[in-house]
């Protein structure tokens, strides 16, 4: 099935790109990181806008429309979480981290699927073993836990934390689509990633 006609077939649905973190395991801004000739913040805006993502916002220190600086900083992946809820409608939204480089539709749309899906209180769905992409049903319910969670300890500030308080639900992963959600925080990561085959399953 192309990735056009599984678009159809999902509910409406933005995006939450996460690339303001301090990236210092890498040592400089993994969002200007080159990836088949452009930046991945260029190229993982791409990824969303053609899994189907109505608007992808952009969390970090960027300009545009669709820029969502932290409002309240060093927060982690959550502050970003609480940019986009005090801007963006209700809805369902893809979370997603700017190093995810070969991130594909068909994982986005089982996730999208798997929230579809699952009847209230579930408000989020990822993978087995994976913090992110996160698909997010983004209401009032949704909007209350990421509030708690900002002013948690930074040890309790977590993406899984916020899974778990909104009854997240995990989705299986093949063994063969690990390779997808592989991501970078090191050069030494990076080299690894962009060294791998090209025509993963």
């Amino acid at each position: 099935m192309s990735p056009g006609t599984t678009t159809l077939e999902l509910p409406p649905f933005a995006a939450l790109l996460l690339a303001g973190g301090r990236s210092s395991r890498m040592g400089r801004d993994k969002a200007s990181l080159e990836w088949n000739g452009v930046s991945l913040l260029e190229h993982m805006s791409a990824v969303l806008r053609d899994a189907g993502a109505t608007r992808v916002w952009r969390s970090g220190p960027f300009e545009g429309v669709d820029a969502l600086p932290d409002r309240i900083p060093d927060r982690g992946p959550v502050g970003g979480l609480m940019s986009l809820a005090q801007v963006a409608d209700d809805g369902v939204y893809l979370v997603a981290p700017v190093d995810m480089p070969r991130l594909d539709h068909t994982l986005l749309h089982s996730l999208l699927r798997a929230l579809a899906e699952a009847p209230l209180p579930v408000r989020a769905a990822r993978f087995v073993e994976h913090a992110l992409p996160l698909a997010l049903r983004l209401d009032s319910i949704s909007r209350a836990r990421i509030v708690e969670l900002l002013d948690a300890p930074a040890s309790a500030r977590s993406l899984r934390a916020l899974h778990a308080g909104l009854s997240g639900i995990d989705v299986p992963l093949p063994a063969t689509a690990r390779a997808h959600l592989a991501s970078a925080n090191t050069p030494q990561e990076w080299q690894s990633l962009i060294h791998s085959p090209k025509d993963i399953a």
